[in-house]
């Protein structure tokens, strides 16, 4: 949890710097209110033209007529139908975070449940990008794949992340993959090269996987 800058008190969300109070009272400095100068009349008057039922107490069987009328004739009478277009029109190719289908690829074997528990212990169920610890979302963290390569299940190639941190490695994927590295790199002392993963197996015997030309992982000696 982090502290507020303005106020000194502990905001909700642990990436902001600000809580909701301070954050609303810097956003509103400078602006004038709609009604300043305006007489009370003047007020009343614009808010009834804005909403004609504006101070005025309607009955149960009013207010009922009302919510009959919404059913029948709302934007919401056709929100299934429109609902599926529009979510028909961001799918596949047409989105714009489209990667190749890679999201259906399969994983390799070592991706599994232990695998994750290892990653997710070694990270101390810490979410790696924003800090926010395991306790506090009550939900397992996602591992994630650095550089995108399913097929390179390995410690170096995996990082803790909370869902919504998750969500944003999906865009500037060479950013997210620098960045995590220099993390594993500072924090562990994995070692990386401009398109490598260098492992250490042995005084005489390294491995570096190469990334190629195609994005998948190869391992040779050196």
């Amino acid at each position: 949890m982090t502290n507020c800058i303005g106020c000194g008190r502990e905001t909700v969300n642990p990436r902001a710097t600000r809580c909701k109070s301070c954050s609303n009272r810097e956003n509103n400095l400078g602006r004038i209110p709609w009604n300043k100068g305006l007489t009370k009349e003047t007020v009343e008057r614009v808010r009834i033209n804005i909403n004609p039922l504006y101070g005025r107490k309607l009955s149960k069987e009013s207010i009922k007529k009302r919510k009959e009328s919404r059913m029948k004739n709302g934007w919401w009478k056709n929100f299934d139908k429109t609902s599926k277009k529009m979510s028909f029109s961001r799918t596949g190719e047409k989105n714009v975070n489209w990667n190749g289908g890679s999201s259906f690829e399969p994983y390799d074997k070592c991706f599994n449940n232990k695998f994750k528990r290892a990653i997710r212990k070694r990270d101390n169920q810490v979410c790696m990008l924003c800090g926010i610890h395991r306790e506090k979302i009550n939900q397992a963290f996602d591992v994630h794949h650095i550089n995108y390569d399913k097929l390179m299940s390995i410690k170096e190639n995996c990082i803790s992340l909370c869902r919504s941190c998750h969500f944003s490695t999906n865009v500037n994927r060479e950013h997210w993959t620098k960045f995590f590295q220099s993390i594993l790199s500072k924090n562990y002392g994995y070692r990386y090269s401009e398109k490598d993963i260098i492992l250490d197996v042995g005084v005489e015997n390294v491995q570096q996987i190469n990334f190629g030309g195609n994005g998948k992982s190869q391992i040779g000696e050196r």
